[in-house]
């Protein structure tokens, strides 16, 4: 063969390789369909708050959802009025929760909002984390209060794909209570999902070096920062009770926890501030995940 003949040849090669390299990878992003989950702790409506009280900023806290276009919300602290509020300003999302305190509307939700064109609700509940968890209202060994834990079974409808959300808030005084919540919610993920991808997301009201960070760890649950692909993005902190805590006191205790069925991409801490200043005292906690 010619050399020019053979020059050719090997390069026509190289570009037909190099587009069957770029088809195959538009491929797979095409066939990818990765989520957005999202944990929100919104601060209670506590007039007290001054000029942080829910009605100067709930609109910066339906921005963030919107902005980041979180397909997957897991709140905390919402009450009643703030949750007719979410539901009304979030009109392309559905939810599942109740109220802590009576199991119908009375105190805080730890609501699980989802779009509605983007997923199928299989099924869902509420748990009380206590020793009798079926119990409506029940307060658990050394908690100051009651609390709970939502969850919800999904399908995806692009992909076919099912997994469940668990959604939760622990207490913020008793340890006890928070190790035997993270074992609660262990097992209770091991009931309800079985073998099925797994996503938990809540404030925990717990550092990495606490034990019911570990019980949960070592319960098959991975935290989706240290799982990321992309590395972290933003602080390495979720309080900062408007800015009230000093800034070397800043802890992460909110978290997305997934399991070994689930690849994290992407995960943030979004620390955006807006003119009267932050949407919560806590920040909202992002990952960009996708079933196995």
């Amino acid at each position: 063969m010619h050399p020019s003949i053979k020059k050719t040849t090997t390069l026509i090669l190289l570009i037909l390789t190099t587009i069957g390299l770029f088809s195959a990878c538009q491929q797979l992003k095409v066939d990818s369909h990765p989520i957005k989950v999202m944990d929100f702790n919104v601060r209670y409506n506590n007039p007290g708050d001054g000029i942080n009280a829910w009605p100067n900023r709930k609109a910066e806290v339906v921005s963030m959802i919107k902005f980041y276009d979180a397909d997957i919300v897991g709140t905390q602290e919402v009450l009643k009025e703030q949750k007719e509020y979410l539901d009304q300003s979030l009109n392309n999302y559905n939810s599942v929760g109740v109220g802590r305190a009576d199991g119908v509307d009375k105190g805080e939700y730890s609501a699980v909002y989802y779009k509605q064109d983007l997923f199928d609700l299989l099924d869902s509940g509420t748990f009380w984390l206590s020793s009798t968890p079926s119990v409506v209202a029940s307060v658990g060994w050394d908690a100051s209060m009651e609390r709970i834990s939502t969850w919800a079974k999904l399908k995806n409808k692009n992909t076919g794909k099912i997994f469940l959300i668990f959604n939760t808030h622990f207490d913020h005084i008793g340890q006890q209570a928070r190790v035997n919540s993270a074992e609660l919610i262990i097992r209770k993920i091991k009931e309800l999902a079985g073998s099925s991808p797994v996503v938990l997301t809540g404030d925990f009201n717990i550092t990495r070096d606490n034990e019911a960070y570990k019980t949960i760890t070592n319960g098959g649950m991975f935290d989706a920062q240290y799982k990321s692909i992309l590395p972290h993005h933003g602080p390495t902190w979720t309080f900062h009770g408007f800015e009230s805590v000093e800034f070397l006191e800043r802890g992460k205790i909110d978290y997305i926890f997934v399991n070994s069925k689930m690849t994290v991409f992407k995960h943030a801490v979004l620390s955006d501030k807006f003119d009267r200043g932050y949407p919560s005292d806590h920040l909202p906690v992002i990952a960009q995940i996708e079933i196995n």
